[in-house]
């Protein structure tokens, strides 16, 4: 197993362990990465364009957990009514988890809470 490998699965335990309501921090040497997307199902459904997605960072770095993250996934199955509630959340994640990693104002620990946060809020809004 390589380094990115081990970094992926320790970030993807610690936000999946701490949805589960327990909190984990990674080792402190290890720096912050977004978590690995959930597998699928099935196919893939959503398409979204670069500037779709573009547009929704530039919102998430804006409002951040604030956003109205109902209208957002709203807007989402109205597009994609077949999309899977896991590929829901792998976009939305993977669209926020990149906005707080270039966030210098936040320290890895800081950056993996905002994350989980998000993550928690998108999982009651899909689920």
């Amino acid at each position: 197993m390589n380094a990115g490998t081990a970094m992926r699965r320790i970030a993807t335990t610690g936000i999946l362990v701490a949805l589960a309501g327990v909190t984990v921090a990674p080792p402190a040497a290890n720096a912050f990465e977004c978590p690995a997307p959930k597998p699928l199902a099935g196919p893939r459904l959503m398409n979204e364009a670069p500037d779709q997605t573009a547009r929704l960072q530039s919102m998430l770095a804006t409002e951040g957990a604030g956003a109205d993250l109902r209208r957002i996934v709203s807007d989402l199955r109205l597009r994609y009514p077949q999309v899977q509630n896991a590929e829901l959340e792998n976009y939305l994640i993977g669209a926020y988890c990149p906005v707080v990693e270039q966030n210098a104002a936040r320290n890895d620990q800081q950056k993996q809470a905002d994350v989980v946060r998000f993550a928690t809020a998108i999982t009651q809004i899909i689920y």
